[in-house]
């Protein structure tokens, strides 16, 4: 530990003169060892840490995410021990993107992570957890679960036997119905609400008439 935190005390101030990118791509490869975690504490007790990342939360979730991916056999994920290392927070998703030059797919799993309207799956019933993965998808849901520090086993299982239904309702069918502009956006969002609620049971039959009744 002694040797770490010297060669990241000697490091530091040349990390400016380094690419953005560069950066990035020497720390994904620090994440994506079997177990970053004291070279993370190194950087951390010297300050590098800070100047790597903006906004940070510390290594304790990191401790807790290693715990997880030993328990449910998940391979290291850099993505996935970068958030553990974040606050969930918009802004704290935008300065790191600013800082690492993060790749526009690496900012959109960030982005859906940190969501504030994706709900805490850990503990969900299934009818809502199958309306969570519709509404964000499986990875979003997966990267909370993963950070939740709890036996997330089940759940895993869960989302991964889930199969995404095809919503039986298309803009033709909102033209066909009388719609125009904006209107067939906002029927058609309207009605896949409803067919969520409904678990997915309503029909087609059933879903064309609400594509023109006015929304409560």
């Amino acid at each position: 530990m002694r040797r770490q935190m010297a060669a990241c005390q000697r490091q530091r101030h040349g990390l400016a003169k380094i690419a953005k990118e560069r950066i990035w791509k020497e720390f994904k490869k620090l994440l994506n060892a079997p177990r970053p975690l004291h070279a993370l504490v190194a950087m951390e007790q010297t300050s590098v840490l800070d100047d790597v990342l903006p906004d940070h939360d510390g290594t304790d979730r990191l401790h807790d995410l290693e715990l997880t991916e030993q328990l449910t056999g998940v391979q290291p994920d850099p993505m996935l021990r970068l958030m553990a290392l974040l606050p969930r927070s918009a802004l704290a998703v935008q300065q790191t993107q600013a800082a690492l030059r993060l790749s526009n797919e690496e900012s959109n799993r960030l982005t859906m992570w940190a969501a504030d309207n994706l709900p805490e799956p850990v503990g969900m019933k299934s009818q809502e957890l199958r309306a969570t993965l519709y509404w964000h998808g499986k990875q979003a849901v997966v990267d909370r679960a993963m950070l939740a520090g709890a036996d997330v086993r089940d759940l895993l299982a869960a989302v991964r036997a889930w199969r995404r239904p095809d919503f039986p309702i298309t803009g033709d069918d909102a033209l066909a119905a009388g719609l125009e502009g904006r209107d067939i956006g906002e029927a058609l969002s309207r009605v896949a609400k409803i067919w969520v609620e409904s678990d997915f049971d309503l029909t087609r039959e059933a879903l064309l008439p609400l594509l023109v009744e006015q929304q409560d």
